[in-house]
This record gives C-alpha cells, structure tokens and sequence, in this order.
C-alpha cells in the first residue's frame, strides 16, 4: 500500500508559518508524514492519511496537519465548494457565507479570542484555528484561487450555518422531514462482535465528494498524549459530518482507546430555540474534534463534548467502547457497564446522556434514527405524535426490529446489507409487518427522488404522503453512503465505505443521474450512482505496521510498514558520517598516543 504508484506522499519539515519544506522522499528532519491516494475510478472517493513521525510542540502539529491537508487535497476542496455552496443559499440569503453569518462568526471569534487561555476546552479551540491557518497556507501554495483561515472556518461551520436560519433570517431553509441518516449498534448472535454502522442521508449537492481521512497526531492533551482518529469526511472538513469514526488514542499510562463513534441528527420544531442561540460558543464541528483527541471513553467523550454548547447541527450521539466489550454469553455481556453511551444534544439544562449498554444487550442492537429516545429531548424539541418522527412509532424502527428479532441478521455480511437496505416496492400493505407504507424516505436507506417512482415505465405513483395526508413530491435527496465496522476491523485500522445511493436489496431500485437532476458534478468520477453496490476497505495507514524492529506502539500507534525502515536507514546513513569522522580521530589518537609512548620508552 504505502509503496503503490496510485499514492502521492510528502514529508514535511516545519521551519515557520511561512515556509514548510516539503520532499516526496524521506529525509532525516522530515516531522511529518502525508498521504493521499490519486486515483478514485474505481472507488469513487480519495484516501487521506498524516501522521507525526516526530515529537513537535501541539501548535506546530496541527499547523503541519493543516498545511499538508491544504495541499494534497486543494483540487478536492475546488470541487467540493462548486458543488455544496449553490445549496445553501435562500430567498434572504443570496450567497454562502451570507453577510449575517459572517457577523456572528466575527462575534464568536472574538470571544475565542477572549478567553484563549481560560481552559483547556479554550486552548484547543486555539490549536483548531492553528490548523485553519495551514490549511490557508497549504491550498494557497498549489491552487489558483485563494481561501483565507475564515474561509476555511465558513467552509466547516456550513451545517452549523443552516441551524441558524431562523436567528438569522426569520426562517429556516432545512424541510422539516428530511431527517439526517440512520445508526445502528447490533450484538453478534453468539455474542463474540459488536456490529457499528451509519448511514449517511443528505442533500445530494456536494455529498458525493468524498475523502476518508486518518490524523495520527502526539498532541500532548489532558487525558490523551497520541492521537489516531479514522473517519468519512469532506474536502477541507475537519470533521466528519457524517459523523462516523474511530478513535484510538494513547493516556499518559500507555493505555489505548477502541472507540467508534456514529450520530444522527434532530430536526426541531421548538420555535423559541433560536433566542437561546448566541456567538458566545463554539460550534459543533470544532467541539467534535476537541471530543475526539482528548477522550479515552464515551463518559470523556460526552463530557468534552458538552461544553459551551451552539445549539447548531444538534444530535444524537452513540459511542461504542470496544475495549470494554469482553463478554461470552448474554450472562456475562449484562455484566458488562460503559460499553455503549449515548447522548442526546439540546440545550445544557436538557441535555441527556447515559450508559445505555444493558439496553444494547436487552434488544442485541440499539438505534439512532433522528427521534430522541430520552422524553425531555423529545419535548424540547417539540417532536410531534407524526409516526415520521416518533421514535417508537417509526418506520426505521419497525424494520430493524423485524429483521433483528427474525435472526435476519446473523452475520455481518448480513448487517452490512441491511444498512444498504430499502425494500419500499416489496413492503405493502397486505404484508404482516408493514413497516414503510411504500414509501421510499422511510428505509434503512432513504430514497427522497423516488417519490413519484413507478416501476412501470411512463407511470408514475404518489408515494410519499405525510402523517397528515400532504403529498410529497421527489426531491434530490436521501441515503449518499453506508459505513461499516466490527472488532477486528477496528483493531486491523480500517472499516468498510459503500459510496452512491442505495439499489435496495435487490438492486431493482434504479441509480440516480446527477445531470438530469440538475446537481454539481465537479470532480466526480461519475454521474450515474451508484457505480457499484460493493463495500470497499478503509484503511489508516499508519496502523499497518508489522515490523518488530520499528514497532513504534510505545509512542502511541505503530507506522507504516517500509517507512520506517526508510527512517531506521535514514538514521544509519545520517549517523555514519560523524561516527566515521570519530573512527578517524580515533585512529590518528591511538597512532601518535603509541608513538609518542614508544619514543618515551626509548629514551628512558
């Protein structure tokens, strides 16, 4: 992998802010390593991997981090941008970032500029902005456009951004049941794995520009000193969006975490939620990164992630602890305590988040499906008695109870399938758990565009009406991907990515064309999707090495196989010039020391 012609690699060398040296081989000072792969045909999405090769203060870490991200992936950002800003915008908000937004990012900077060094939650804020900056300075060193630190801020506050419409604008541009994405936990049947998975559901406009990333930094944090954070990602995105990943980080006792963390998102009807919105905060994205370098487990990780809360991009968060899951039978799993947390984001008086592990191993799987389970989240957001949002009356959940209580799903193959799943034209009324209605926003997989599908040719079918009887029509949105992972997946670095909409079980539902749909296609590889059905690996990189010689895991995760044999031979021929130099001196020493002893001799 790391020797293959379809990867492009850079070493980088901090000297300053403005001057990064760079090389496409190893050299000896090199205190960073980049990697990203350059041909997508096949998958569809790019591969980006960094890694520290050597101790650096945080700020430099993050800036290199920034720096080779900006420069790998600038193309990718181009893209990325010419596809997604165009929907973002609104009646009253012509342009993205609109003036408004601009104003509250200013305000809320200023506060982060205020309390820089009030605690630790403030001093990574400020490392975060350091990776802003190189992320500046790297795209600006290769790309014809130019994006400053507080375009790369807009750029990862967009999701943020729609959240705030109704503050800002008087009215919010999100369609209230377009929920976001579908997450499920599922026990092994013989209780030896715990199957983790989200699917992603989202407007198809820059959706399919995609990166997989993994950032293995040695950030010294209060509970973490390494970091090794694997995730599905955007084009100049610092977090996942999705939001899906791993998260293996090193505590100052050299204990390693076996984290997956997945979310779906809440939609809100609660019409007071924008007076408690305020600049002073930090943003969702911003916090996700803080909650993933600085926690060991999910009781850290809520807690990281709880402070100074936006009330932006608001969700449903379940982190799975695989280091804890070491049970045979259902028995001892009961035993088990902190295996599966999960927490519920509204305001910081509403607020939910417990150990939800018995509940795991009472159902053998525990859903996240845009709804609060928790009934104070649930009244905060004023979620309504519509089936489409109640959560134990939702379609989703009819059909993973009945695939999971009918044994359907006894293996992972069988569980990755399933998160691909829409099985709209076979659920009718006349079956005995009719879980969809027939219609196509209700599946695993949600299909929004095919509302009016029929799949005689030349007719069409009203299929998505509401809970109170207003009819839906199609629209450019539903399911853009399916992610994946078990335990010896976690352990291996890696995890599985199905990229394009969903075909339905068995593949009768038709692929979507992006150019009839009137979507961006900048950068994509095709415009029909999906190109395939099939689940392909992930793999961060710097997880792979094998070599007992270079194994590097008391620093915190291990590098990659072959780089550090160039490392341990770059040392070799750095070292054997001065030890050469020393062997001469020494010889020459010895030489006139005995010359001099024997002439002493001769006369005595």
């Amino acid at each position: 992998v790391f020797n293959s012609p379809q990867i492009q690699k850079i070493y980088l060398k901090y000297q300053n802010d403005s001057y990064i040296k760079t090389s496409e081989t190893f050299f000896i000072e090199a205190e960073a390593l980049a990697i990203i792969s350059t041909d997508k045909q096949a998958k569809g999405f790019k591969e980006f991997n960094f890694g520290m090769l050597k101790p650096q203060s945080n700020e430099i870490q993050m800036y290199l981090y920034g720096f080779a991200e900006g420069k790998l992936t600038w193309d990718e950002i181009n893209f990325y941008k010419a596809n997604l800003y165009p929907s973002l915008v609104s009646p009253k908000n012509d342009a993205f970032p609109s003036a408004e937004f601009k104003d509250y990012v200013s305000k809320q900077q200023k506060y982060l500029d205020l309390n820089a060094n009030k605690n630790d939650l403030f001093k990574q804020v400020q490392l975060i902005r350091k990776w802003l900056k190189g992320m500046a300075f790297g795209y600006n060193s290769v790309s014809g456009q130019k994006m400053t630190d507080d375009d790369f801020y807009y750029l990862n506050s967009a999701i943020d951004a729609e959240s705030l419409d109704e503050k800002l604008f008087g009215f919010t541009t999100r369609i209230k049941d377009r929920t976001h994405c579908t997450g499920l936990v599922k026990v092994a049947t013989n209780f030896s794995d715990i199957y983790t998975s989200q699917t992603t559901w989202t407007n198809w406009n820059g959706s399919f520009n995609r990166i997989i990333k993994s950032v293995n930094l040695k950030l010294q944090l209060p509970l973490t000193k390494t970091q090794s954070i694997h995730f599905s990602s955007y084009p100049g995105m610092m977090y996942s969006v999705d939001d899906f990943y791993t998260l293996k980080n090193t505590d100052y006792i050299n204990l390693t975490s076996k984290l997956v963390v997945i979310e779906t998102t809440f939609s809100n009807f609660n019409n007071t939620m924008a007076s408690q919105q305020h600049p002073e905060s930090v943003f969702t994205w911003m916090r996700c990164f803080i909650a993933n370098s600085n926690s060991f487990d999910g009781e850290s990780w809520v807690a990281n992630f709880k402070q100074e809360i936006s009330l932006t991009y608001n969700n449903n968060y379940l982190i799975v602890d695989y280091g804890r899951f070491n049970c045979t039978d259902l028995a001892s799993c009961k035993a088990l305590k902190k295996v599966l947390t999960t927490l519920e984001m509204a305001d910081l008086q509403t607020t939910k988040s417990w150990d939800a592990t018995q509940t795991l191993f009472e159902k053998l799987y525990y859903e996240s499906i845009n709804s609060p389970f928790h009934a104070d989240v649930a009244k905060f957001y004023n979620y309504t008695d519509d089936p489409y949002f109640n959560h134990n009356e939702s379609a989703r959940l009819c059909t993973i109870k009945k695939y999971s209580d009918g044994q359907s799903l006894k293996t992972y193959t069988d569980f990755m399938l399933f998160m691909r799943s829409n099985d709209f034209l076979n659920d009718s009324a006349e079956k005995s758990v009719n879980c969809t209605h027939g219609d196509p926003r209700e599946g695993i997989s949600s299909r929004y565009d095919l509302c009016d599908y029929s799949e005689q040719l030349g007719q069409h079918q009203k299929r998505c009406i509401t809970y109170h009887g207003e009819v839906r029509n199609s629209s450019s949105f539903g399911a853009t991907d399916s992610k994946t992972i078990n335990k010896t997946e976690l352990e291996a670095g890696q995890f599985q990515f199905a990229f394009g909409p969903t075909r339905g079980w068995d593949d009768r539902l038709p692929k979507i064309d992006l150019i009839k749909l009137g979507m961006g296609t900048s950068g994509l590889v095709d415009t029909e999707l999906p190109k395939t059905t099939a689940y392909f690996p992930t793999f961060n990189l710097f997880c792979l090495n094998k070599d007992d010689m270079c194994d590097k895991c008391k620093d915190g995760y291990n590098y990659i196989e072959g780089l550090c044999m160039e490392e341990f031979t770059g040392i070799i021929v750095a070292l054997s010039v001065p030890l050469g130099i020393f062997a001469i001196g020494l010889l020459v020493w010895t030489y006139f020391f005995f010359k001099k002893s024997f002439k002493y001799q001769q006369v005595k």
